[in-house]
């Protein structure tokens, strides 16, 4: 018997040897066919990178009053003057090392989007142009400080991008205006104001403490002003505080619409009252933002302002 069966033993092994040959042919494909996909994967595209510039310009569609659209849309935010100097200006140019160094680093920290630069909103766009000495190096659209889109067409995402007034000193007064009056706009948002359905103002001596928390706005882009502020409603230009504004306790939703509702003020919590806590220090020209009972935001500048001002 085991004569027999010894030739049947001995013609395994060459189909053995076989299927391990197969085998080993296999997994070699399969590790080529990976090799090759890798060598022809590029990783992430990176940012622009701007170390070398050493001029960066800032170029608005039509001129920087686009950014400043809160200020525009309510025409007691700025006097004649200040309208017609931020739509003469189209453009904002840096020459700052200093200044340039610090964008460099926050454009280095966006994130690549494989959604493409296709997918962009048309609101705010702002193209921006960096050159070393005279020659372009890198160029890109900035849009709603949110993200970018190179030339190229590669997207770029932010956390958030910074605000104009770090490389443009002389409009840092109209972006703290802006923040400002963004702020009474959200506090009138949580009030109701401006809503069909009118609901009763909460106690005045007590509304701080009802308002704790991001505010549920509308906008995207005025909800992100707010994030920081999920404690307190402050002014940027006031300083230390959790609270820079008060609410006039005269003022109920069926009060006539140019009456007094929120108004700043020096820091507090659950601040309520009149003219008297009115302040004029949190800007520069000085002045103050009030909110109306129809949702108006207006830029008080004198004290003969305030005393034209309905309070009761």
């Amino acid at each position: 018997m085991a004569e027999i069966n010894a030739p049947d033993a001995i013609g395994s092994r060459p189909r053995t040897t076989v299927v391990v040959l197969i085998m080993t042919g296999f997994l070699l494909s399969v590790v080529s066919i990976l090799l090759l996909i890798r060598s022809h994967v590029s990783p992430s595209p990176r940012p622009p990178d701007l170390r070398d510039c050493t001029r960066i310009e800032f170029v608005y569609q039509q001129s920087v009053m686009e950014y400043f659209d809160t200020l525009a849309a309510h025409s007691g935010l700025l006097d004649s003057r200040e309208r017609q100097f931020l739509q003469s200006l189209e453009q904002v140019t840096v020459h700052d090392s200093t200044i340039i160094r610090s964008l460099a680093n926050n454009v280095r920290s966006g994130q690549y989007s494989r959604t493409g630069g296709g997918m962009t909103r048309k609101k705010h766009p702002v193209k921006v142009n960096c050159y070393s000495n005279d020659k372009r190096v890198a160029s890109f659209t900035l849009y709603d400080s949110v993200f970018i889109v190179t030339d190229e067409g590669r997207r770029f995402d932010y956390d958030g991008f910074p605000e104009i007034s770090s490389f443009a000193p002389q409009l840092n007064p109209f972006v703290v205006r802006m923040c400002c009056a963004r702020m009474l706009i959200a506090i009138g948002q949580r009030l109701g104001v401006g809503s069909d359905h009118k609901m009763e103002y909460p106690r005045p001596d007590t509304w701080c403490d009802q308002f704790v928390g991001i505010p549920r706005v509308r906008s995207s882009r005025l909800r992100r002003s707010m994030m920081n502020q999920a404690d307190g409603y402050r002014c940027i230009g006031a300083g230390e505080g959790r609270c820079h504004y008060a609410m006039n306790p005269n003022c109920r939703p069926d009060s006539p619409p140019d009456m007094v509702l929120v108004f700043e003020a020096n820091a507090g919590w659950n601040q309520h009252g009149g003219p008297e806590l009115f302040t004029f220090e949190h800007h520069n020209p000085r002045g103050g933002c009030i909110l109306l009972n129809d949702g108006t935001v207006k830029f008080i500048r004198t004290e003969e302002e305030l005393k034209q001002l309905r309070w009761k």
